[in-house]
């Protein structure tokens, strides 16, 4: 076989950017130029900020084999279920994150403003958890990925320690199907080159 030419042009690198929006929130607008996204992700999307480690996409299929006796190999495979999770830590310990993480809840101004200022936090109560959206775009500014109805299900547990070694807020937010669109996860890709063969 004559030797070929092995691409290496689509990788993929760094931690990029996630956001975080209201459930029900219209997606941006996409504009391309020069095979990057060009378009500013504005409000009600809310950049999350700096991350530990930066994040996680992870799609699961859950199956089911059927068997016969006259095969070693399954006749069938059958997938039962799908989950998309999306997990990152976040580095900024601020209310509104902690309230994103702990999926609602209450944050109110006790006293003052500015300098002076001292807000409270109260968790939601049992079955008044708030669903958001993600949105997250590579470092290259090429792909993006809006997971539409997410919840965080992991556990958050907050470390104080001495030296360098900082608190983050780790949060595993799982996509659920989104009713308006029947989606949960849709994936957006810049340019030919993202495009692949």
């Amino acid at each position: 076989m004559p030797a070929i030419t092995v691409d290496t042009t689509a990788g993929s690198y760094g931690p990029g950017y996630l956001w975080w929006a209201p459930l029900g929130s219209a997606e941006p607008t996409y504009a391309i130029t020069g095979s990057v996204f060009t378009d500013t992700v504005a409000a009600p999307w809310v950049p999350l900020g700096a991350t530990l480690e930066g994040n996680e996409l992870e799609t699961g299929i859950d199956t089911d084999t059927a068997t016969v006796a006259e095969f070693l190999d399954p006749v069938k495979i059958v997938p039962t279920a799908r989950t998309t999770t999306i997990s990152f830590s976040l580095y900024n310990t601020t209310a509104q994150h902690y309230k994103r993480v702990m999926n609602g809840g209450t944050i109110a101004t006790v006293s003052g403003s500015g300098t002076t200022l001292l807000s409270s936090y109260v968790p939601v109560q049992a079955g008044l958890e708030v669903r958001g959206m993600i949105l997250f775009e590579s470092t290259d500014n090429t792909e993006r990925a809006v997971l539409y109805q997410v919840l965080q299900v992991g556990a958050i547990t907050e470390r104080r320690r001495k030296g360098a070694d900082y608190n983050v807020f780790p949060a595993q937010f799982r996509a659920e199907v989104y009713p308006t669109n029947s989606l949960s996860i849709k994936r957006y890709y810049a340019g030919t080159n993202r495009l692949g063969t």
